[in-house]
């Protein structure tokens, strides 16, 4: 009849669904990650001694100093200091940032100077799209340059900001790009729309209000029915924070397998996970509450100092070559002058701690005049350390921060 045919049709549309989904979330559960790489030719010219290592430059986005965490937020990460310590790292006690926004930061660290030196001025980055501006001295900086021309493989990842993306580089980290099928966005959602169609609907929406109750189902059965039970990203308010969560979870995944790579290495991973918003419980799940708070940015502090000391015992012990590693933040989570009480901390291998010229109130613009100078016998004198708030309010458009020790 016209009914058994009916009923045979869905049936049968019905199982071919429930295949395809099952195939999806079988390479869903056991994803194949995989980088955008560029052919990279390695100079023929080896460096020997102090300068043949890795360089690790971990970027802490919006990460505050020891002394402004205990004062404004009563959170003690002497303990993670120490740690770093313990393992070789000099940290300054009183780093400053040379400026207290991003795009100025990093186009001042990546080409060593102040940005009136070699950039727009003060004036124009005032009245115009500053981060637009300096994309070009971010993205193509002298230190890239510098390198690129040592031999070193540019590595970098992908960023939600386009003044501090490059897709260009050697090899290029995106978590998009190694998401298998199953995961990817457009996926979830198609899914979502056709279990609302079918008698799924009713166990989807149990599972959405009664989460915990997913583990006791099996884990394909709760992704079929309801894949926002286990990806947020399928859940339209939580999508930023959820892609923003999963790529920070990516960028400290990969880092563990760097020294895996051949070649020399210039990696650069700006991680966000201590600026806004804020996705990762103090234990690195992912945080579903929708507001952004102190507390929730203690969480994020906790869960990367954690993270931080398992990633560079890992990159040690899995190194050839002790790598130099550097971990800094471009500014603090403060505002004000106290927004340039950033936190720097600096693995040396080779040099003798008493003889580096790192001084308490070391900044910034510094960091590869020291790497340069000390390790590629680079004639490239240290610059005075000048912090500054740019504004159009100022009558030169710039204002000075002194420095300040605890």
């Amino acid at each position: 009849t016209g009914v058994t045919r009916n009923l045979n049709t869905i049936t049968t549309i019905l199982t071919v669904f429930v295949l395809v989904q099952i195939v999806l979330a079988l390479v869903a559960l056991n994803p194949t990650r995989r980088t955008t790489e560029r052919t990279f030719s390695t100079l023929s010219t080896q460096l020997a001694g102090k300068g043949d290592r890795d360089i690790y430059y971990l970027l802490l986005d919006g990460y505050g100093r020891s002394d402004l965490m205990a004062e404004d937020l009563n959170l003690d990460i002497q303990p993670f200091i120490d740690q770093l310590q313990e393992i070789g790292f000099i940290v300054p006690p009183c780093g400053m940032s040379n400026y207290t926004d991003t795009a100025l930061s990093m186009a001042s660290i990546f080409n060593m100077d102040y940005i009136e030196k070699f950039g727009p001025s003060y004036k124009e980055i005032t009245s115009q799209d500053h981060e637009k501006l300096l994309t070009p001295y971010i993205t193509h900086s002298l230190v890239r340059e510098k390198f690129e021309s040592l031999g070193y493989q540019w590595i970098s990842y992908k960023s939600p900001y386009l003044f501090l993306d490059m897709p260009d580089s050697d090899i290029y980290m995106d978590a998009e790009t190694a998401t298998s099928p199953g995961e990817k966005l457009e996926t979830l959602n198609f899914q979502r729309l056709f279990i609302n169609t079918t008698f799924a609907r009713t166990a989807a929406e149990w599972l959405e209000e009664n989460p915990e109750d997913s583990a006791r189902v099996p884990t394909v059965l709760v992704w079929l029915i309801s894949p926002g039970s286990l990806n947020p990203e399928s859940s339209s308010f939580a999508g930023r924070n959820y892609k923003q969560y999963r790529q920070n979870l990516f960028q400290l995944e990969t880092l563990e397998t760097m020294p895996e790579k051949p070649g020399r290495k210039f990696v650069y991973n700006h991680l966000l996970i201590t600026h806004q918003p804020f996705t990762f419980t103090p234990s690195g799940e992912f945080r579903t509450e929708g507001k952004d708070s102190y507390n929730s940015y203690l969480d994020q502090v906790r869960y990367t100092n954690t993270r931080m000391i398992e990633i560079i015992q890992i990159i040690l012990e899995k190194s050839d070559n002790p790598p130099i590693i550097i971990i800094q933040s471009d500014h603090s989570f403060s505002d004000g002058g106290k927004r340039a009480k950033n936190f720097q901390a600096y693995y040396l291998p080779g040099l003798d701690h008493d003889e580096i010229n790192i001084p308490d109130s070391f900044t910034n613009v510094n960091t590869f005049r020291l790497i340069l100078s000390e390790y590629f016998k680079e004639d490239i004198p240290l610059l005075p350390d000048m912090s500054y708030q740019v504004n159009k309010k100022y009558e030169t458009y710039v204002k000075e921060i002194p420095p300040s020790c605890p």
